[in-house]
């Protein structure tokens, strides 16, 4: 996990996904699907009685998982093509 940065910020979901130009469904099937899909935090935006729980994620453990997720399918195109240069 990442220690928070002075600069790191929490993202909806909504913002997740328009980061990963998905549907925000799939962000939800992300978080089912794929064991290495950064966990989410829950925030509470109301204190007391009556207070809500919005889902959260930090932006650079998304982008992290997003490098990881490339260098990955890049290494299985490459050793499926047997083509190792550069994809």
């Amino acid at each position: 996990m990442n220690k928070l940065e002075d600069n790191d910020e929490f993202l909806t979901v909504n913002q997740v996904a328009d980061y990963l130009k998905c549907s925000t469904n799939h962000i939800y099937r992300l978080r089912s699907s794929d064991p290495d899909f950064p966990k989410r935090y829950d925030i509470s935006t109301k204190l007391g009685k009556g207070g809500m729980v919005e889902a959260r994620w930090m932006k650079s453990e998304i982008k992290d998982w997003v490098i990881t997720k490339k260098v990955l399918d890049d290494w299985y195109v490459r050793k499926s093509t047997n083509k190792f240069s550069k994809v």
